[in-house]
């Protein structure tokens, strides 16, 4: 009795050159060790010692010294290879027909070019194929032709990303009747899709997403009624809104019809899909009101509705989402207040209303939302105090407000959580509060144009040791420029403090290093000279120091910096 040995390792460093002396191994699983690899020697043992390997898995094991052209020596007894995300980069193997016992075979993510080679079509046990996002792969259409022709037993086929543009859409029809999953997404595909495909028995999950120049129709019936993902987007592939489009999906848990060639207008038929867990319907120029039978949908945890022309309020029937983690509803145009059903989406972390009609205070609607991470307003008319619980949200991490008419005071923070903050273009007025720059892991700080904040910047600013973007322009701040503005982060790309009261000297730290691409300190009382520390500033593409109380020559030193924007615009140094 031939007995069968199989070895599961777990590790970091180099796989060890005794595993290729194993040479009665059939499975051999290395993969989520992402501290492992794996070199040139050692992979050349491992294919030509180990001759009865069946089972291959090297997923997220670091191969990126690996001639890819070595796969072409893998045992012919294998029936498994997953090569997920090793870093592979270089031209695909020119021949792979030697490994005729593959069922599955999984090589995406990785950074192969050139093409898929003609004799793919003589794998024909495959039973799954993963290709997807690999750099510059591309596919002949006579290797297509053999893939879908020869490979009768294939279920699974992802080619995701690779470059499919002379291959023509028909060449589908023949795909095997197997089929149980499809993913063609960013592919390139140009013309009419075959209706079959919409037809195949077996089939539960359909993306063709991101092929802008596909064409074609998807059927109102006869459809497979297993079909659970649907992903038309960024397609002019037209679903046709009627009751037989709805009755013959009513397996659906995933629907993505983004930028889609819909036809109809009856939106109201999206409630019967009550199996739907996301649901993306944006960029489609739908207008009138939300149908409140959305509110049917009371297992969605996804929901965009972003992009489209959509008014009036939001239907109080939204209260019935009780289990949505991530709501878009963004560039409408909705109107009136913050509806109150939000008080009942507890679980959402994510929550879009930018862009629209929105207006009044904010009041209680928000407060019981504890696990929100990312929250948009941006762009309405809503006004009134910033609520303090807003400031109370343990996880929030992204708080854009800007655009708006909040008066008074921004409030406390009081947890340390926050990465972006923007409340600019309102009508805030006092000191900024302290406990802003106490958010270390802030990252962009946004209070523009609030003509009515009167403070000066303090140096606990400089504590914000992540910050990328830092704008307090257009606002009544007063005093003197922290010194340490210079070299507080190494990653600052935007400083804009123009449009104040600053008076005294333009910081002179800017140390060796520096990231920063745009400077501007126009409209202040700034005085004495230039300092010539802005020399280590070699990312600057804009500097604007016109409108102050300079007294110096024209800074030659700045010839010193590479061929970009800066040079020109010293020209408003005044």
């Amino acid at each position: 009795m031939e007995r069968r040995y199989r070895l599961l390792l777990v590790g970091w460093g180099q796989v060890p050159l005794e595993v290729s002396r194993l040479s009665k191994l059939i499975s051999l699983d290395l993969s989520s060790n992402y501290d492992l690899s794996v070199g040139p020697i050692s992979f050349d043992k491992l294919v030509r010692n180990l001759t009865k390997l069946r089972e291959l898995d090297l997923r997220w094991v670091d191969m990126s010294l690996v001639v890819p052209s070595s796969l072409m020596n893998l045992s012919s007894s294998l029936s498994s290879l997953s090569l997920e995300d090793c870093r592979l980069q270089g031209k695909f193997p020119s021949s792979m027909g030697n490994l005729k016992h593959l069922q599955y075979l999984h090589l995406a993510y990785n950074n192969f070019t050139g093409s898929i080679p003609y004799d793919f079509g003589q794998l024909t046990k495959l039973v799954q194929l993963s290709l997807s996002a690999n750099g510059y792969l591309s596919v002949e259409p006579v290797s297509f032709d053999k893939i879908v022709q020869n490979l009768t037993k294939l279920r699974y086929l992802a080619l995701d990303s690779v470059n499919m543009s002379l291959v023509v859409p028909n060449s589908l029809t023949n795909l095997s009747s197997s089929l149980s999953s499809l993913s063609l997404r960013r592919c390139g595909l140009q013309g009419k899709i075959p209706g079959n495909i919409f037809l195949l028995l077996n089939l539960e999950s359909l993306s063709l997403s991101d092929n802008e120049g596909l064409t074609g129709s998807f059927p109102s019936s006869n459809v497979s009624n297993v079909l659970w993902w649907l992903d038309l987007s960024d397609t002019r592939i037209s679903p046709y809104l009627e009751n037989d489009f709805i009755s013959n999906l009513k397996s659906l848990q995933y629907m993505m019809l983004r930028n889609c060639n819909i036809v109809g207008s009856k939106l109201a038929l999206f409630g019967n899909f009550t199996r739907l867990f996301l649901l993306d319907l944006s960029n489609n120029n739908f207008s009138g009101q939300i149908p409140s039978s959305f509110g049917n949908l009371v297992q969605l945890d996804f929901l965009d509705l972003s992009s489209n022309n959509f008014s009036e309020q939001i239907p109080s029937s939204f209260e019935n989402l009780m289990q949505l983690n991530f709501l878009d509803l963004n560039s409408n145009n909705l109107m009136g207040q913050i509806s109150d059903s939000f008080a009942n989406l507890t679980l959402l972390t994510y929550l879009d209303l930018s862009n629209n009609k929105l207006q009044g205070p904010i009041h209680f609607q928000l407060s019981t939302i504890l696990d929100l991470e990312y929250l948009f307003l941006y762009g309405n008319s809503l006004n009134g105090t910033i609520p303090s619980f807003l400031f109370a949200l343990p996880s929030l991490l992204n708080l854009d407000l800007h655009n708006n008419q909040f008066m008074g005071n921004i409030g406390e923070f009081q947890h340390s959580s926050l990465e972006f903050l923007d409340l600019s273009n309102n009508s805030l007025h006092g000191p900024i509060p302290s406990s802003i720059f106490k958010q270390e892991n802030l990252q962009l700080l946004l209070l523009a144009s609030n003509s009515k904040l009167t403070w000066e910047v303090p140096s606990s600013i400089c504590k914000l040791k992540f910050l990328l973007v830092l704008d307090l322009s257009n606002n009544n701040l007063s005093g003197s420029a922290p010194q340490c503005l210079g070299n507080f982060s190494n990653g600052l790309s935007v400083l804009h403090l123009g449009m104040n009261n600053l008076r005294g000297t333009i910081p002179s730290t800017f140390s060796e290093g520096s990231n920063l691409e745009y400077l501007n300190l126009n409209g202040n009382a700034l005085e004495r000279k230039i300092p010539l520390s802005i020399v280590n500033c070699t990312m600057l593409e804009f500097l604007n120091l016109g409108n102050n109380k300079i007294e110096d020559t024209f800074p030659y030193f700045l010839e010193m910096l590479p061929e970009t924007g800066a040079k020109d615009s010293c020209s408003k140094i005044q």
